[in-house]
């Protein structure tokens, strides 16, 4: 396979780190975000900004236990900071490896955090996640 990341428009930005997912073997539930943060780039580790913490603790008031309840992926591994939104060819770029996590996490239940998380999750263009809102639907892995 050739390297998906060579064609990826994030690829010319110096400082651009990969930020792995974290998979948590037996959680039911996937939080599925947009694109790395500044702190998660740091840390190389999803949702451990301002982001994660507002995450953590609405999990914690709904009973769920960040590293044991849920696992988190996000749309690209890598951002550019100055444009966190990723744009529709980073997205995908990342496909490949996005699918791959889907399958590695085999999530009952998928929560997509923004319309870039749920442009990957269904592979369509952005911006559609209004319809879906609040509704329950089926999807293949």
């Amino acid at each position: 396979m050739n390297d998906p990341c060579q064609k990826c428009p994030l690829l010319r930005y110096k400082a651009r780190t990969c930020t792995p997912p974290e998979i948590i073997k037996g959680a039911t539930i996937l939080f599925v975000g947009e694109a790395p943060g500044k702190d998660d780039i740091k840390q190389r580790r999803p949702f451990v900004g301002p982001t994660g913490r507002i995450l953590n603790t609405i999990a914690r008031k709904n009973g769920l236990l960040r590293g044991r309840d849920f696992s988190l992926i996000n749309a690209v591994r890598c951002v550019n900071l100055q444009k966190p939104k990723p744009p529709m060819a980073a997205i995908r770029c990342c496909q490949y490896f996005f699918r791959q996590d889907l399958r590695r996490a085999s999530p009952k239940k998928i929560i997509c955090l923004g319309s870039s998380a749920w442009a990957a999750l269904m592979d369509k263009a952005q911006g559609r996640i209004d319809k879906a809102r609040g509704k329950i639907m089926e999807i293949k892995i």
